[in-house]
């Protein structure tokens, strides 16, 4: 639980042990204590190889679980396990119970506690724990002493340069800056002080933060990684107290970290998280692509502003993952330390409390960290080796250093120490830009608002000015761009207009051409009309030519005097029959002009249509 944290008993002596008994009560146990080693005696000669494997396999677990009940005496578990620790002959605890059991005699207790200091590792004749002894010892430590090798004293001067190089110079940090950084470092009263740590520790854990991380523990616990030392109650308040640097040191090397100072700052984070009652929204930076992380920064978004324990949300990821099958040693490990770490608010911290700036970190922190680390395991078994070998042994952290001696220790840490300070005020220079270029553009808005807030502060102005030839240049851009677009519109439409124009000029060439077709068309008809006439002329030349041709003058003046029979005698021969004199007839449609051009009289028509001889 979270609420209330009980500390491992280390010792048995720090169990309370209700010490009232009487002679009886003291020969019985003895008694029962001897036939109890009897029993087991006559048990180890009788049992092969494979009972005692199991024999032992149980009373460690047993003892696991006594462990864990005089760490949690409250834990609800207890009471189940009573009767189990009681059959194993292991000494009774306080919370089994039973009065009778409660009642210990001095020498029963005198005699476990020699048990306990005789305890041997029960793995020594087996080849596959010697094996595996061995490579923690040996082989291990030479591995990793190559992996995070030794630097040298180039190496620390390009970590921690005694100039700043002319690449870290940039829009947030100019040469100004860092004269003023310089100055106001010298002038700081407690300089001294700061740097003239008399801790031995601090040199161990400066060391191997170099070696293992690349940055230094004062860069570690900074606002660089959202981080603040807060444990020294004195005036100088950023100077660590002893054995702070000691518990740190512990921790660096642990494999869990990956070498990655970011994991180590996630789980100082997450411990003062719990420790505080913090009811905010974790400000997590997700250090890799690991889905553990992934699923907690998405819980984290979903849950914002529900002021949730953290716990709670990690119940959420470890769902997650068991729906996808991933599992997280990361998880674990957080799952032991909810399990370590006291709370001490005595309030909840929410959103009401303003947001998060950093998170405190004190020693107790750091040795909550270290034991959730010794105390993740999988079902049972732990993850890790102890930190206390893996910080002796596996990395041989103890003897493989950087080369710092006192006097260089000394300037080292005044370098880290400005650097630290450095990223602090680069980081407010950053905020104060990019709050400046935010305000900027509410500012475009409202331009009274703007000289208002201008003539407030001399940087504003300056950065306002800067705002002004950007936006000036915008601008310009952006006008050229409206005349870009102006000209083409125009151009665009001089080309409709003149397209239009091609198609009236097309729809009245069109009109002409139709008005000629129907010109043509009245021409075609009225020279078929013409010739038509034409042809009734011809045709009536023709006749009226052949019928001059056909009466000559002298026969027409004889016709004069003849007198026509042909009227009063029926028996007259046929008029048409030229030999008899008939008369012939004339085209109906003859006419007095006609007459008179052929020299026809037209009053001799006897007949209509005929001549008369």
């Amino acid at each position: 639980m979270l609420d209330v944290y009980h500390p491992p008993i280390e010792d048995d002596e720090d169990n309370e042990y209700n010490e009232e008994y009487n002679d009886e009560d003291e020969d019985e146990d003895e008694d029962e204590d001897e036939d109890e080693d009897d029993d087991d005696d006559d048990d180890e000669d009788e049992d092969d190889e494979d009972d005692e494997d199991d024999e032992d396999d149980d009373i460690d677990k047993f003892k696991d679980d006594d462990r864990e009940d005089r760490k949690h005496p409250n834990s609800s578990v207890t009471s189940n396990k009573t009767v189990a620790l009681t059959n194993t002959g292991k000494r009774p605890s306080s919370q089994d119970g039973d009065p009778t059991n409660a009642k210990k005699s001095r020498k029963a207790k005198a005699k476990a506690d020699e048990e306990d200091a005789e305890h041997v590792c029960k793995g020594k004749d087996r080849s596959a724990w010697v094996e595996y002894e061995y490579t923690v010892f040996h082989t291990t430590g030479t591995i990793n002493a190559k992996a995070v090798g030794r630097l040298s004293k180039p190496d620390l001067e390009v970590l921690l340069p005694r100039t700043l190089p002319e690449t870290e110079y940039d829009q947030d940090w100019s040469a100004d800056d860092e004269t003023a950084l310089q100055s106001s470092w010298q002038a700081d009263p407690y300089r001294s002080d700061l740097i003239g740590y008399k801790d031995a520790d601090i040199g161990k854990a400066f060391r191997q933060a170099l070696r293992f991380f690349g940055i230094t523990p004062f860069e570690l616990i900074s606002e660089k990684y959202d981080l603040v030392y807060g444990e020294n109650i004195s005036k100088i308040r950023d100077k660590w107290a002893p054995k702070f640097s000691l518990t740190l040191y512990h921790l660096i090397p642990h494999p869990l970290w990956g070498r990655d100072p970011r994991l180590l700052a996630i789980a100082l984070q997450y411990t003062s998280i719990l420790r505080n009652r913090d009811l905010r929204s974790w400000k997590l930076v997700r250090p890799n692509e690991d889905p553990f992380f992934k699923i907690f920064e998405e819980v984290i978004k979903e849950t914002k502003g529900q002021n949730l324990p953290i716990y709670n949300l990690h119940k959420q990821v470890r769902k997650r993952l068991k729906q996808q099958r991933t599992p997280s040693i990361f998880s674990l490990f957080l799952t032991a330390l909810e399990e370590i770490v006291e709370v001490e608010a005595r309030v909840d911290t929410t959103d009401k409390n303003g947001p998060v700036s950093v998170y405190t970190i004190s020693r107790y922190d750091l040795e909550s960290v270290q034991k959730a680390l010794d105390a993740t395991a999988y079902m049972g078994i732990p993850s890790f080796l102890p930190t206390e070998l893996i910080k002796e042994h596996m990395y041989n952290s103890s003897t493989d250093n950087p080369p710092l001696g006192p006097s260089a220790l000394t300037m080292y840490i005044e370098r880290a120490l400005i650097a630290v300070r450095r990223h602090k005020a680069k980081t407010k220079n950053r905020n104060k830009r990019l709050g400046d270029q935010q305000q900027t553009d509410q500012e475009q808005t409202d331009q009274e608002q703007t000289d208002q807030e201008q003539t407030d502060t001399a940087g504003a102005s300056v950065n306002s000015e800067d705002a002004e030839n950007i936006l000036r240049q915008k601008d310009e851009a952006l006008q050229q761009q409206l005349n870009e677009t102006k000209l083409l519109k125009q151009q665009l439409k001089e080309k409709d207009e003149l397209l239009q124009q091609q198609l009236n000029e097309t729809k009245l060439l069109q009109q002409q051409l139709n008005e000629q077709a129907s010109l043509i068309t009245e021409l075609e008809e009225s020279l078929r009309q013409s010739n038509e006439k034409f042809s009734q002329q011809m045709r009536r030349s023709e006749e009226l030519r052949r019928l001059r041709d056909n009466h000559s003058p002298d026969r027409e003046a004889d016709s004069m005097m003849l007198v026509d029979t042909s009227i009063n005698d029926p028996n007259t021969s046929d008029p048409d029959d030229s030999g008899n004199g008939a008369s012939e007839p004339l085209p109906a449609s003859i006419t007095a002009e006609e007459c008179a051009a052929l020299g026809i009289n037209q009053g001799w028509h006897l007949a209509p249509g005929r001549l008369s001889y």
